[in-house]
């Protein structure tokens, strides 16, 4: 009996019967995104593997662990190039305001992308394969508070105008390169009498990534985290005066949100303003996004203040089944072939 063939671990086919929850995502998001300003960029699948490792920071489990690379061909001088699939949407966004010279453009230049597939050698888990597709935004040229509570405002729209209710907004701020160092000292003093006792992920980021030991899901680490210092209690003024300012624009705006002191982010660039959509009925987290006021730089581009967020669409799709939401149905179209084989009568 010839071999049945399947998908890989960690990839799934898109079948006709879940095509209409795409549709009804892209089509919702898509618009709300153009009337905030937004344009459609769509990068390439493939990038230098450079482009994640300086910007994701070289203790992040996708570096570490994720990423799927490999040396391409070599060209006819014989040099070979260290090459990724995509693992997140941001830094090539970057790249491509750079390369094309949009930070010459009139600022903040405001772009979306739609359902690119993003790959991680992760775990597989409800809503979150090994290649899974995201909607995201990004602001760049911009470090107004303002933006990032309209960013913030705009996809509690977009969740709003797909029907989810029970959404959580958390949102923190994990300060900046002048008031973050300090903290993560401070940090790094309380944690060091009780290494020992963490988990072995946790030894690992205290000396590559110590904002991440708040990111921890390790039951044993739980109540260390309770008791650390927090980061909004150790900003400096214009970060506390920044995120001030980000809360009284998200009343302003009727966004509901609550202060998360835990949220941290896993990827090296984030700064200041951080946050994340939950859902309360199973505490999944639906998307992840923050202000990233140094990467442009990073790249060897001028300094270029950002701030973005990526949508898991695979799992937005899961909530609106947890929730029941139906997408609505297309008008029927009539169709064109009968019209002309009427007409050749």
């Amino acid at each position: 009996m010839p071999e049945q063939y399947r998908a890989l671990q960690g990839f799934k086919d898109i079948l006709p019967e879940e095509q209409p929850y795409w549709r009804f995502i892209e089509n919702t998001a898509s618009e709300i995104a153009s009337l905030y300003g937004y344009q459609r960029i769509e990068t390439p699948l493939l990038e230098e593997t450079s482009v994640f490792r300086r910007t994701s920071g070289e203790g992040t489990d996708i570096v570490e662990h994720e990423m799927y690379s490999f040396d391409d061909r070599a060209d006819k001088e014989g040099r070979r190039q260290n090459i990724s699939l995509r693992p997140e949407g941001t830094a090539s966004v970057v790249r491509a305001y750079l390369e094309h010279g949009m930070f010459k453009m009139a600022q903040p230049v405001k772009l979306y992308y739609m359902s690119m597939p993003m790959f991680r050698r992760e775990r597989p888990q409800a809503g979150r394969l090994r290649e899974h597709h995201q909607f995201g935004c990004e602001a760049l040229g911009e470090s107004d508070p303002a933006i990032d509570a309209e960013l913030i405002g705009m996809l509690y729209q977009i969740y709003t105008n797909l029907g989810l209710k029970n959404i959580r907004v958390n949102v923190n701020s994990i300060g900046d390169h002048n008031c973050r160092p300090q903290y993560i000292e401070k940090l790094k003093a309380y944690y060091e009498p009780l290494l020992a006792e963490c988990c072995n992920d946790c030894q690992t980021r205290f000396s590559k990534n110590p904002l991440r030991l708040l990111d921890c899901k390790n039951p044993q680490d739980q109540a260390k985290i309770a008791a650390a210092p927090r980061i909004t209690d150790n900003l400096c003024e214009p970060c506390q005066e920044h995120f001030d300012t980000v809360k009284r624009y998200l009343a302003f705006y009727d966004v509901p949100f609550e202060i998360d002191t835990l949220i941290v982010r896993g990827l090296d660039y984030y700064t200041r303003t951080v946050f994340e959509f939950t859902s309360e009925i199973d505490k999944v987290a639906l998307n992840g996004g923050g202000r990233y006021d140094g990467m442009a730089e990073i790249f060897g581009g001028p300094h270029t203040p950002g701030i973005g967020f990526g949508v898991g669409i695979e799992r937005v799709i899961l909530e609106l089944k947890r929730q029941g939401i139906v997408p609505p149905q297309r008008r029927n179209r009539a169709p064109l072939w009968p019209t002309l084989g009427r007409a050749r009568k």
